[in-house]
């Protein structure tokens, strides 16, 4: 009777083998997805980050422009 089953037996273990693979398969590519979504997320901030950085620059380069218009002004005033 077990020379009978032995192949059934074989089989189910291959099947339980093969499971297994597609379950760590499974778990690898979830774990890449995960990790890929915390990239795409920290590539999102570091953009937002990156254009406010740029529009405080622009402030303050618009700031600075008009400070030394003001001083040329003052100094204009000035005969040596």
């Amino acid at each position: 009777m077990s020379r009978l089953l032995s192949p059934f037996i074989g089989l189910l273990n291959r099947l339980s083998y093969i499971s297994l693979q597609i379950a760590a398969a499974a778990e690898q590519r979830t774990a890449v997805a995960e990790e890929i979504d915390r990239n795409i997320v920290s590539i999102s901030t570091l953009g937002q980050q990156t254009a406010d950085g740029a529009r405080d620059t622009s402030q303050a380069s618009q700031e600075v422009s008009r400070l030394a218009q003001s001083l040329s002004k003052l100094v204009s005033g000035f005969k040596v």
